[in-house]
């Protein structure tokens, strides 16, 4: 496989992060890795878990907001690079 899709059930921000850090090490550098959060986060949540992220290994980031907020997502992925 080249790619991991896998959803991210940890609401707590903490937990999340490490299970995130814990897969990203598992799949290595050679894996691109696709997370769906299923509208968990407040902003300031998702940036934080969101922060655990390598960018160069993440295809994409699905539903991290717990509202769709065009601004805010817009926001997030700036800030983050993702």
């Amino acid at each position: 496989f080249r790619t991991v899709k896998a959803k991210v059930v940890h609401r707590e921000p903490k937990r999340a992060a490490e299970w995130i850090r814990r897969l990203m090490d598992a799949c290595g550098t050679d894996m691109r890795l696709r997370l769906d959060c299923n509208r968990l986060y407040t902003f300031s949540d998702a940036h934080y878990v969101l922060s655990a992220l390598s960018s160069e290994n993440v295809e994409y980031v699905e539903e991290p907001l717990e509202r769709f907020d065009g601004e805010s997502y817009r926001r997030l992925f700036r800030e983050l690079s993702i």
